[in-house]
């Protein structure tokens, strides 16, 4: 049921500080002693229903009794903490473990656990539930069935992080679990207590150290039907983690932000066979923002001298703590408080440099995955105007620029069925190639607007002209789309990806390739104004089309782009389109699980909608728990940060004179850099009003403020010539 993914990080910002001190929670009147647990919030789901929590200065020999707060249980689920109750001896040496499980059809949204030393300490962690994705990858889930008509069947633990299930048929009416122990602080916890005929038991091992123990759960209804099973730990000790001192200040080199910060002295982090440790400021479903720091802290010097290094936008942290995971499964985590002043930088720390454009990026949630700045689409934008003043004024001469993300049409290909060529790429690539930049391509299998010339005619040409007789969709005001579903289009497309990946696999100029899945090198079919009920919507379903028929579609060609093993990074997008689903999320989680699966990475193109960035918003990352159409894509951002590498092009050029939304060109890639983006696909337009005073789009004022937006953020993802 639970398996920690080894990556997990967060800043914790001040306002965790008082999480979890919420009415009922079981606090008790002595003060705080240094003790505490760790981390003080933790997120489950349907996908994720466990996870473990650790003390942090607990003093071996005190007993420590978590408590679980009145409203963690519910008249239809519960959250259920193991040993609830029970006083557990901690062991010297060993770590302080304790498991929580989210149980029943629909456990309550949130209570508190509180774990109360012997000797007056206690901690207190706030448990949330929903429907939300996290971050944890849950590990093969086991259960057993028991009945009265079966034998005895025996539940074997080898790890608190593993709790179990017993599913139960064919007893009447209340059926209750009980469960006896051969000693006592340690065993195994039933929730819920009883169910009525049939259910399922939910078994939670609890205990210390080296845990050794045998429990008998009886099930039993009130006609005496009953059977037994035997719950055996056989669970080993995990050596405690540690992090001394438990206090980092920090150091700032540089006189204009960003600034280049670092811890003045070393951190220890202690634990006996452990080589590694995980730092990285990300989001976490709840209790935090992105990070304080402009792009990830870095962790340096190996776990015995670790030193924490990371940007700042101003010299100001908002920080209260930094969390380090051990990324085992248990996971354990050990907060680091910080220290609120800035102090004088360390020796040796130079202002803040770009990494290269090109190559491993450590400042990126997908270090080894492409990065960078690039122009979108000059070459069609607006009928390809602003390409003479971006070679002018930007090609080469804006270290930020990392290349160009060409938008290349199949048709321009594949003219031919089986005859392709590649000329208008090398063409349009070359301005940017004799620059020493990187060319992305992004192909398009159909178009998003006007008349359909993406898609090659012969793909839906009838038989008699020698097509390929694949049927066309036409919907008012929409260009008409090929039958993505049909598998003789299906089959021409992948014949087609198979040619692009071949034909670019060792082609050092190329970066990553985005295939769309429908129009636009989106992933939608057509735009559907009022599914199931509007005429588009209508056509569309007399071709068989239905959510789980493009779920369908999507994931074969993801699966065979993934069968590839491309030596490019291969790229997707994400959408959402009303009424498709359940929720705003089903599909673009549906396609994000499957390509992060395959190491295909994904983004979207509509940055900045949403209010997400407009002026005197203070960027953050976003929250995976809302219901704003304008983030579908922030659950997958969430679940599969640093897997693969994220990509955002904003919804329009945000520069004059033409803008549609309200947005702020800074606070637009702060946004982004907050949710893990580290490819940006960036309008011509926005290029130009940094670096181009001639062009026809650059208004007198904005300059400096366009400059400095792309040269901090470059400061992440990378920058040409660095």
């Amino acid at each position: 049921m639970l398996g920690v993914r080894p990556v997990a990080v967060m800043c914790a910002c001040v306002a965790l500080a008082a999480c979890g001190q919420t009415a009922g929670s079981q606090v008790p009147g002595t003060a705080p002693s240094a003790f505490q647990v760790t981390p003080a919030e933790i997120d489950l789901s349907p996908s994720a229903p466990a996870d473990t929590f650790n003390g942090q200065d607990d003093v071996a020999g005190v007993s420590y009794t978590p408590l679980a707060s009145p409203e963690c249980t519910g008249a239809t689920g519960s959250i259920v903490v193991g040993g609830n109750g029970v006083a557990q001896r901690d062991v010297a040496g060993a770590a302080l473990l304790f498991t929580v499980v989210a149980a029943g059809a629909a456990p309550p949204a949130q209570c508190t656990i509180t774990v109360l030393g012997s000797d007056g300490s206690y901690g207190v962690v706030a448990a949330n539930y929903s429907n939300v994705p996290v971050s944890e990858i849950p590990a093969a889930e086991r259960r057993i069935i028991a009945s009265p008509q079966s034998s005895s069947s025996t539940l074997t633990f080898t790890s608190l992080a593993s709790p179990q299930n017993i599913d139960v048929s064919g007893f009447t009416g209340p059926t209750a679990a009980t469960v006896s122990c051969k000693s006592t602080g340690s065993g195994v916890q039933v929730t819920p207590a009883q169910v009525s005929g049939g259910g399922t038991f939910a078994v939670i091992p609890f205990g210390q150290g080296a845990i050794s123990n045998s429990c008998g759960i009886a099930i039993a209804d009130q006609s005496k039907h009953h059977v037994t099973v035997t719950a055996t730990l056989s669970i080993s000790a995990v050596a405690k983690f540690t992090a001394t001192p438990d206090k980092a200040q920090f150091g700032c080199a540089g006189t204009a932000a960003p600034l280049n910060c670092r811890t003045l002295t070393p951190i220890a982090l202690s634990e006996p066979g452990t080589p590694a440790f995980s730092i990285v400021t990300r989001p976490t479903l709840k209790g935090s923002r992105a990070n304080a720091f402009y792009g990830p802290l870095a962790m340096n010097g190996g776990p015995a001298a670790t030193l924490f290094a990371g940007l700042l936008p101003v010299a100001t942290l908002a920080c209260s703590a930094v969390v380090v995971t051990d990324g085992s499964t248990p996971a354990q985590r050990v907060r680091i408080a910080i220290a609120p002043a800035i102090a004088a930088a360390p020796a040796g720390l130079a202002a803040a440099t770009a990494p290269p454009c090109t190559g491993s990026d450590a400042r990126v949630a997908a270090p080894r995955a492409p990065h960078g700045m690039y122009v979108w689409n000059p070459y069609k934008v607006d009928g390809g105007v602003y390409e003479s003043y971006l070679e002018s004024d930007v090609i080469g001469k804006d270290p930020a620029l990392c290349g160009v993300s060409l938008l290349v049409s199949w048709s321009e290909i594949e003219k031919t069925k089986g005859t392709y060529t590649w000329g208008t790429i090398a063409s349009q690539a070359a301005p940017y190639v004799n620059a020493g930049l990187t060319v992305n391509l992004l192909i398009a299998d159909a178009s998003e607007v006007g008349s359909n010339t993406a898609t090659p005619a012969w793909v839906t040409d009838p038989f008699a002209q020698d097509g390929d007789g694949v049927a066309s969709i036409s919907c008012s005001g929409q260009p008409p789309y090929p039958d993505y579903l049909d598998p003789t289009f299906e089959a021409d497309y992948e014949s087609l990806i198979d040619n692009v990946v071949a034909h670019y696999a060792n082609d050092p100029t190329i970066g990553y390739i985005r295939f769309g899945i429908g129009a636009g090198v989106e992933a939608y079919a057509a735009h559907l104004s009022d599914y199931p009920s509007d005429p588009c919507s209508l056509a569309w379903e007399a071709q068989g089309y239905s959510f789980s028929a493009w779920v369908d579609h999507t994931r074969r060609i993801v699966t065979h782009m993934g069968s590839l093993n491309s030596s490019k990074q291969l790229m997707i997008a994400l959408n959402y389109i009303p009424g498709w689903s359940d929720t705003l999320y089903d599909y673009p989680n549906a396609a994000a699980e499957d390509a992060a699966n395959h190491g295909i990475g994904f983004g979207t193109e509509n940055l900045g909608i949403g209010h997400v960035a407009d002026p005197g918003t203070t960027p953050a990352a976003c929250n995976p728990q809302a219901t704003n159409a304008s983030i579908y894509w922030c659950q997958a951002f969430t679940r599969h940060a640093g897997v693969v590498p994220f990509e955002f092009q904003p919804i329009e050029a945000v520069s004059a004179p033409v803008s549609t939304y309200n947005i702020d060109f800074a606070n637009l890639l702060q946004y982004a850099l907050d949710n893990n983006t580290q490819l940006f696909e960036i309008y011509p337009q926005d290029w130009l009003q940094a670096d181009s005073p001639s062009s026809p789009v650059f208004v007198a004022g904005h300059r400096a403020e366009w400059k400095a937006a792309l040269q901090s953020t470059a400061l992440i993802v990378g920058a040409h010539g660095q």
